[in-house]
């Protein structure tokens, strides 16, 4: 056998399982398509930035534990988000004082049990019309989720993510990565890179996986492939997981554009801004957003930098995935241009350069993370169970805290534990 425990997948959830099981005493081989650890968290760096350039993962949501600590170990600190949304509608542009609080408050108003999507359980005699659409946009762009799909219960459940606090590590999820990489190879694990795995013919206590250069084998593999990447056959089992296949299609798969905008070094002192985004050469805003545009919300991750990062998630994402990169920019750049209020011939010349990841078309994700379906909502239990103590699954599509870093990386922990309790 080439290891106990195969482990596809060197994303969050892949480098977490392999850490717990060779901490435990196992051999593990981590087997990863790309040529690079971290999965849907990329960082690239930016020479004149202090920072890297995040493509995929950014925020902490929330506090928990295992991710907090795990930072710690990294060397990094979670530094709070500005939470202050300046809004452009009918009234302009203006800062919205209560607009997290107001999300809360309408997510609170959802029946609790509710098996109903979002839209239906809207009703407006429990929220009003600018607060159905204020909830409505934020779950269709922050939880990437058409709000005629997404579960209504799994919105009121979380909506301490629109009040609570979030941050982001100070330097980026790349020093993560690399610290977890390090923990799961110092305790004999290996990691081998480039090996997309094809296909895992299995019997009860026994694996072989292939991949295109050749066949490895062990007594149990841990799979945390995106369900985006599962949902297409990849990689096929033999012989077939009929009820996981099932399962595949109750959990929803969201899409998100993304876009960073680097800026002249001048931006925030001399650039086409309205008042009050902007004060001594540093950004005075959390969030821009207008409902409606095709890149609706905008962040300032770094005050240092002029740096701007446009967002579209769900519906609207999937409509620009279907645009080449000059099309991406353009649009985003028209959308910017209109929440600042200034012509998109003004703002053009203050950019400098761009980036982006097209998660959609990578075939290594297939889209961006998951959500739950209104009424299948324990599909993500049902993907993670193991199946004859020989297969086991991790990935945020298994986690209660779906489409999040920690729910990476405790589903990984979790299916390792299972591992090690089956014996």
């Amino acid at each position: 056998m080439d290891a106990d425990v195969i482990v596809v997948g060197a994303g969050f959830a892949g480098l977490a399982a392999a850490r717990t099981l060779a901490a435990a005493g196992k051999s593990v081989l981590v087997l990863e398509a790309r040529r690079r650890a971290g999965g849907r968290a990329h960082s690239v760096p930016a020479r004149g930035l202090d920072r890297p350039v995040e493509l995929g993962a950014e925020f902490i949501h929330g506090g928990d534990p295992t991710l907090r600590a795990a930072l710690r170990r990294a060397g990094l600190r979670a530094v709070p988000v500005p939470r202050d949304m300046w809004l452009r509608d009918e009234r302009g542009l203006h800062r919205e004082r209560s607009y997290w609080a107001g999300l809360a408050r309408s997510a609170e108003r959802i029946p609790p049990h509710s098996a109903l999507p979002l839209a239906d359980a809207l009703r407006p005699r429990r929220v009003d019309r600018r607060q159905r659409r204020q909830l409505r946009a934020f779950v269709e762009g922050f939880y990437a989720a058409p709000a005629g799909a997404v579960s209504a219960r799994s919105i009121r459940e979380d909506e301490a993510g629109a009040s609570a606090p979030q941050c982001r590590p100070d330097r980026g999820y790349a020093p993560l990565v690399r610290q977890l990489l390090r923990e799961a190879t110092a305790a004999g694990g290996r990691v081998r890179l480039g090996e997309e795995v094809r296909e895992i013919r299995w019997r009860r206590g026994a694996v072989e996986l292939r991949t295109r250069r050749r066949a490895y084998q062990a007594a149990a593999a841990v799979v945390t492939v995106p369900l985006g990447v599962l949902r297409t056959g990849r990689p096929r089992f033999r012989p077939r997981l009929r009820e996981k296949q099932g399962v595949l299609a109750r959990i929803g798969w969201g899409e998100v554009a993304r876009i960073t905008v680097r800026l002249r070094s001048d931006w925030w002192r001399r650039g086409p801004l309205p008042d009050g985004l902007a004060a001594r050469g540093r950004p005075r805003f959390g969030f821009l957003s207008r409902p409606g545009e095709e890149f609706p919300t905008w962040w300032a991750p770094d005050p240092r930098a002029p740096v701007l990062v446009g967002w579209s998630g769900g519906p609207k994402a999937r409509r620009l995935a279907r645009l080449p990169a000059a099309g991406w920019r353009r649009r985003a750049i028209a959308s910017l241009a209109r929440i600042m209020g200034v012509p998109a011939a003004r703002l053009r010349p203050w950019i400098r350069q761009t980036w982006r990841h097209d998660w959609s078309a990578d075939p290594f994700s297939r889209g961006a993370y998951s959500f739950p379906l209104a009424g299948r909502e324990s599909a993500p239990r049902r993907l993670a169970r193991p199946v004859a103590r020989t297969l086991y699954f991790a990935g945020e599509a298994t986690a209660v805290e779906a489409g999040t870093v920690q729910g990476a990386l405790g589903s990984g922990e979790r299916a390792a534990r299972e591992l090690l309790e089956a014996g």
